[in-house]
């Protein structure tokens, strides 16, 4: 199998896009890991000949077990991270983010 390292993950297939199996792995995944949304790495799975649905057949049981969230919570309690000072209005504003387009930003980040 050759793999193309040149790949932009940026260019991976939107969820909107997906249609058929895909669509059908997509809606599994946030199902089964409790996101609302697909990230990239998955969306990028999907240019790869079968790399979608092997990589999904094979991790899902460790999602839909817990295990992949308990570790994460064991990790998460174990930093010491430094809490940022939240973005003003301002700082948003200048990074082109306003109104309606801050709703959606704490659940991505809690996913």
């Amino acid at each position: 199998m050759s793999i193309d390292h040149n790949h932009d993950p940026v260019n991976a297939i939107s969820e909107a896009e997906a249609t058929g199996r895909t669509a059908e792995i997509f809606a599994d995944i946030r199902e089964v890991m409790q996101i609302p949304l697909v990230t990239s790495i998955w969306r990028t799975l999907d240019a790869v000949d079968g790399g979608l649905e092997s990589t999904w057949a094979a991790t899902r049981p460790i999602f839909q077990s817990g295990q992949a969230e308990a570790l994460l919570k064991k990790l998460r309690c174990s930093w010491d991270l430094p809490t940022p000072n939240p973005l003003t209005a301002q700082q948003l504003g200048d990074a082109g983010i306003t109104g309606n387009d801050r709703d959606p930003i704490p659940s991505l980040l809690d996913a």
